[in-house]
């Protein structure tokens, strides 16, 4: 069965890399190659599962659940079990922290949610400093922040219940990340290698396709920077992936 699988989802990687060699012009900048099927699916499932218990207990902030599921598979950074394990369960404290916070912030008017807003948005910039995988779980939290000011909550009795319910559903998500729905700590490298070299490939298959016809497309100087200038972003991506 496993093997089943893994044919199955090497097939379908070659399929969206088929895709991405042979797409128009106008369709350059959108980077089907670098998709991930099993991690969508993994996230829509989380999230999907907290919206259905939400249904049979007939709990409507379930939703938040599943928004805190979803973004925890966001968060999931590249890279060894730890370092992924890190990266969620800190995804998960600290957007629950920083959105009750703003959650709290909004209960007591507009001039406070506005501010909570700026500072955990403007620490949430700052978190780049600490490298790509510090970045995405500090963006991620702070959109937590974004979001939960929708919520605003008045008192600490109403805080704790709503907070344990999205806490929930990013503990799940990340339960479900290392036991049923596991991720190949080396995938996020493979694919890195594999989008530069689809990367390559297209340069060299347009080439090809621009000696066919001639020097006479007008926009063939604009597509071939574009282009370029994506294949060393993958390069680098694929450097920093093996680094």
């Amino acid at each position: 069965m496993r093997a089943l699988a893994g044919r199955w989802l090497a097939g379908m990687h070659a399929y969206t890399d088929t895709l991405a060699q042979r797409r128009p012009l106008w369709m350059v900048t959108l980077a089907i190659d670098e998709t991930n099927l099993s991690e969508g699916l993994r996230a829509a499932c989380a999230s999907s599962a907290m919206l259905l218990l939400g249904l049979l207990f007939d709990h409507p902030d379930f939703s938040w659940a599943a928004i805190g599921a979803f973004w925890t598979c966001l968060a999931d950074a590249a890279g060894t079990r730890r370092m992924r394990f890190v990266s969620m369960v800190g995804f998960g404290l600290l957007s629950t922290v920083a959105g009750g916070l703003t959650a709290l912030a909004a209960g007591h008017g507009v001039a406070a949610a506005a501010i909570a807003v700026l500072l955990f948005s403007w620490a949430g910039a700052l978190a780049r400093i600490w490298g790509a995988a510090t970045a995405q779980v500090a963006i991620l939290a702070a959109t937590a922040c974004v979001v939960m000011v929708t919520h605003p909550l008045a008192s600490m009795t109403q805080t704790a219940p709503f907070l344990g319910l999205y806490m929930f559903g990013c503990l799940f998500a990340t339960v479900l990340s290392f036991t049923v729905w596991r991720i190949h700590p080396f995938g996020p490298s493979r694919r890195a290698i594999r989008a530069a070299y689809s990367r390559l490939a297209g340069i060299a298959r347009d080439n090809a396709r621009f000696l066919e016809q001639g020097p006479a497309l007008p926009d063939a100087a604009a597509h071939g920077a574009s282009y370029r200038s994506q294949a060393r972003a993958a390069l680098e991506a694929a450097r920093v992936a093996l680094a």
